[in-house]
């Protein structure tokens, strides 16, 4: 397997939903990356896109990560879920500040495992990521009554004002990794990126949310060692489940999270109705498991005219 990142630079801002309209969340899953690109292949290719695409995953051939964040030169990792031994006696503020992180600096990862990470680092970098914001807007109602509602938002780009006169825009915004087979398949998934960044990525693109541009990197040689590597332990980079033949070996001694995952159907020939996904349980990014499994996409649609499909295959990175 091949790897690339995708740096994310959005032009406007984003709405990533969590359950509720007025709010919005700075990053988002590799499912709803994975239902984008669906959406956007379908609209290029047709249900032969589609089709190509979860054959693709299903296979083994393409596999994508979570979104992380990036503020100037330091890209972020999911902060893993496991027990850090340490001889270190922190005082009480410390240890709240290292409980509510959430990712580590890439080139962290080696300090994070060996309990010598300073959770400063993360939290002064990350707190020039952006802020939250809101949107107002109105629907217009056949009687052209206009009833307002609220967007929750989130813009990338923190302003640090140093001094009375000195002020610094924070180069900042989101990445995510894919791995491939070979460049048929990047290829194919890059077509559909390059048209996705003038759509737009999460909920409410139709009011002008989520617009961006990609610049492409090499994945460090340090990430790729473990990406590809035998070890230990391991660590997902993105929302997975296993499948029912996995599942009893991949939680055998694991340490996760759960989170569930529902929203509605965004497809026009679905049903007559709007129409919501059957909820689906996750492992989250960075749950730890001592075996590499391959999970699955499953469908999630109930009866409507096609499958509505749900990724939940890990990308693992070596931990131990």
């Amino acid at each position: 397997m091949k790897y690339k990142i995708y740096q994310m630079t959005f032009k406007t801002a984003v709405h990533f939903g969590n359950g509720r309209l007025s709010s919005t969340e700075n990053t988002f899953y590799a499912d709803r990356l994975f239902s984008a690109l669906c959406i956007e292949v379908r609209k290029m290719k047709g249900v032969d896109g589609i089709n190509k695409l979860v054959e693709m995953v299903k296979e083994n051939r393409l596999c994508i990560s979570d979104s992380f964040p990036y503020v100037d030169d330091v890209f972020f990792l999911p902060k893993p879920v496991m027990h850090i031994q340490t001889d270190k006696k922190g005082d009480s503020e410390a240890k709240k500040k290292f409980k509510k992180l959430s990712f580590i600096p890439v080139d962290s990862l080696d300090e994070f495992i060996a309990g010598d990470f300073n959770p400063d680092i993360s939290v002064q970098k990350l707190k020039f990521l952006g802020e939250k914001t809101m949107k107002r807007s109105a629907a217009i109602f056949e009687n052209d009554d206009a009833e307002p509602y609220s967007i929750g938002t989130y813009e990338f780009g923190e302003i640090e004002k140093r001094n009375d006169r000195e002020y610094i825009k924070h180069d900042s915004g989101l990445y995510f990794i894919i791995g491939f087979e070979n460049d048929e398949v990047f290829g194919f998934v890059d077509e559909i990126m390059y048209s996705l960044q003038y759509d737009g990525i999460g909920g409410k693109i139709s009011e002008g949310l989520g617009k961006f541009d990609t610049v492409m990197h090499d994945v460090p040689d340090s990430v790729i060692k473990r990406l590809s590597g035998k070890y230990n332990r391991y660590m997902s980079l993105s929302v997975c489940m296993a499948n029912d033949s996995e599942l009893d070996r991949a939680v055998e001694n694991a340490s996760y999270t759960i989170i569930k995952r529902s929203g509605f159907i965004k497809s026009y020939d679905y049903n007559d109705t709007f129409v919501k996904k059957n909820n689906f349980y996750s492992f989250s990014a960075g749950s730890c498991f001592d075996i590499r499994f391959d999970g699955d996409v499953f469908n999630v649609g109930g009866k409507g005219t096609h499958p509505v499909y749900r990724y939940a295959k890990p990308m693992l990175l070596g931990v131990k």
